[in-house]
């Protein structure tokens, strides 16, 4: 049986009369790294604050291990919060910073030593121990807040978006980076973003919650090609979405006298769906019509992004559909008339 570090067993919190967080309920594995994703006031980072024992539940029950810490006090969980503007302590060097809850559990001076120089290999910052704050660049504060949240040893590290300070490149390479710590220590992550190319990057699970209440979990992958609803396949990643009546292995659309062909779906005859096809999962050309599902569009704008294209095409039907190209030394023009196509495949429903 797996060992879990965290267990939320039906979670509200309300603010007066408004429900910030309704009636949630997941786990996070031992080990892993856990997304909670979702739009600003989703409650995502109520969540969080409510496992950092910032704000108590209204109802429901919070573990982290086997221990129920609902009404545990911060200091006293085994968890630590890591913010988005990480605060070093501008008169401490980088050894001083990681040091100091350390130094306030009063550990002997060897262990401290020990442990920083430890947390410095982690973090790829070897030998900064003297390095005054002012001296570090936007990445590198990071790294060194990691490496104090981490020196306590906490069973669980709860991070509220803390790449949102970074410019687009170092934040790619946070991402990297990040993960990257999280294997080599092995503690377990709970983290917070509105991102969804951070949460599938480095995540193992994802929540993605919306209003409250969490409507998917599962991993990246099955998040990502399979959605369980229209909200979750527009919020992780790209997905084109056609809606429609699913009959026997067929999307009857609403504007167009055609069907799209699914295969057999675990949808009863007669719902309305919401057909979801990734971008890069649709061909176009002239000469398609070997596909399973093959449309008359037009081309109404194109975004050449080196290594990819990006066609946005008018389907015949009055549907918007954006398609991803790998690039092969051919550009389709503005305006230009052909079909685009997709195996049945790469059809997935999802609830309206």
């Amino acid at each position: 049986m797996e060992k879990k570090d965290v267990v939320l067993e039906n979670v509200t919190k309300k603010f007066g009369d408004f429900v910030a967080v309704d009636d949630i309920s997941f786990s996070v594995k031992r080990g892993e790294f856990f997304s909670l994703l979702g739009p600003s006031g989703c409650g995502k980072t109520t969540t969080l604050r409510m496992l950092a024992g910032l704000e108590k539940p209204t109802k429901g029950k919070i573990y982290i291990g086997e221990e129920d810490v609902s009404e545990v006090a911060p200091f006293e969980r085994p968890c630590n919060l890591f913010f988005q503007n990480v605060a070093l302590f501008p008169h401490m060097n980088v050894s001083e910073n990681i040091a100091f809850g350390l130094e306030m559990k009063k550990l002997p001076k060897s262990e401290i030593e020990k442990r920083v120089k430890e947390l410095l290999d982690v973090v790829g910052l070897p030998g900064f121990e003297k390095r005054r704050t002012k001296e570090l660049s936007g990445g590198q504060v990071q790294r060194i807040g990691i490496a104090r949240a981490l020196a306590r040893r906490p069973r669980v590290l709860l991070l509220d978006e803390p790449l949102g300070p970074l410019d687009l490149k170092l934040r790619e390479e946070m991402m990297i980076e990040l993960k990257r710590i999280q294997k080599v220590v092995g503690t377990t992550f709970v983290y917070v973003t509105h991102d969804q190319g951070e949460a599938i990057t480095m995540s193992d699970e994802i929540a993605a919650m919306k209003e409250g209440r969490i409507i998917q979990i599962g991993s990246t992958e099955e998040l990502y090609n399979k959605p369980r609803t229209a909200f979750v396949a527009e919020f992780i990643g790209r997905s084109n979405l056609i809606r429609g009546r699913y009959r026997e292995g067929k999307v009857n659309l609403n504007n167009l006298n055609k069907s799209i062909i699914t295969g057999p779906h675990k949808v009863a005859d007669n719902d309305y769906v919401a057909v979801c096809i990734k971008p890069e999962r649709i061909s176009i050309g002239e000469d398609i019509a070997n596909l399973d599902n093959v449309f008359e569009a037009v081309i109404e704008e194109v975004y050449f992004r080196g290594a990819q294209i990006n066609y946005k095409v008018l389907m015949e039907g009055n549907y918007k559909i954006s398609i991803l190209e790998h690039y092969k030394g051919k550009i389709f023009e503005q305006g230009k008339k052909l079909k685009i196509g997709w195996e049945k495949e790469d059809v997935h429903l999802s609830e309206t």
